[in-house]
């Protein structure tokens, strides 16, 4: 369904042509012609021409190389290109600030794309084993990330099949928190929430409840529009965690799978990295004392 327009000259055409025979890149309606089109590796001299240049290598057939007689008309292409991708990504979600999309779709304080495979995995997914644990297919996720980035989220057809399976949307909503720019949980609670879990005596009752004392706190201070959210995602993990005798994901389970992705450090470091194990453990209480932490 992609395409270009272009008022072009002839020439200028057959060399746009090639363009798309070859990158599958197009720029609608762009009045700047492509003077000079070279498809080889480029002298040094050729460098000092031009000021847009990608690497073709015979490996990756798919990879461009553009040169451009004069200057401006690099710019004006470059421009244009830019231009044609923001107008494609106008409803892009993936790696947007979370209160973007909020604000953008004015959907309840919940984007849509979240509802979206939440109400599918609710639906056809409690009964899944290994439900966030099992990989869903790689290249589906992929297609799907591109079409909620560019399409209307509610003709994107997520009907159970063979490519749309409950592992799949699993895995599309773990990329989805995994990309946000900033966590539910924020990277400057990291270390708050990890001394929480470090510091108290899991034999000590007192000391339990001065460590959920302290999580309730970091999670009470959080922006209303994160807490809103992780309210919901943490509810629906408490039912995913409710069939867990059928699916296999008690709360330690769910925990170490989709923790990572909505509690993350601002620099990911070797020490950061052997800590997991204890900041997952702050969302395992957090869907094990659902009510105490968010009613």
């Amino acid at each position: 369904n992609n395409y270009f327009k272009s008022n072009q000259s002839e020439n200028s055409l057959q060399k746009l042509y090639r363009v798309y025979l070859l990158e599958k890149t197009f720029v609608e309606e762009s009045k700047y012609a492509i003077t000079s089109l070279y498809l080889y590796e480029p002298t040094e001299e050729d460098l000092q021409k031009t000021s847009i240049y990608t690497s073709a290598k015979k490996s990756n057939p798919s990879a461009l190389t553009l040169f451009f007689s004069k200057p401006q008309f690099s710019l004006s292409w470059k421009r244009d290109l830019n231009n044609y991708i923001i107008k494609n990504q106008k409803n892009r979600v993936f790696g947007v600030d979370v209160t973007v999309i909020i604000e953008r779709e004015n959907n309840n304080g919940i984007p849509i794309i979240i509802e979206l495979l939440i109400n599918f995995l609710l639906k056809h997914g409690r009964d899944t084993e290994g439900l966030f644990r099992i990989p869903g297919n790689n290249s589906i996720i992929t297609k799907l990330k591109k079409d909620f980035n560019q399409l209307d989220p509610y003709q994107i057809d997520l009907t159970p099949s063979n490519d749309i399976t409950p592992h799949t949307i699993a895995g599309l909503l773990k990329l989805f928190y995994s990309e946000m720019p900033q966590p539910l949980l924020l990277t400057q609670n990291w270390d708050l929430i990890l001394e929480s879990q470090v510091t108290y005596d899991e034999n000590d009752i007192n000391s339990i409840n001065a460590m959920k004392y302290k999580l309730k706190g970091i999670v009470d201070s959080i922006p209303e529009v994160y807490k809103h959210l992780l309210r919901y995602t943490i509810d629906f993990l408490c039912k995913i965690v409710e069939n867990s005798e059928v699916n296999m994901m008690n709360s330690s389970n769910i925990a170490m799978c989709f923790g990572p992705n909505i509690l993350r450090p601002a620099e990911q470091t070797i020490e950061s990295t052997l800590a997991i194990p204890k900041t997952n453990g702050a969302i395992d209480h957090l869907i094990s004392d659902f009510n105490y932490f968010f009613n």
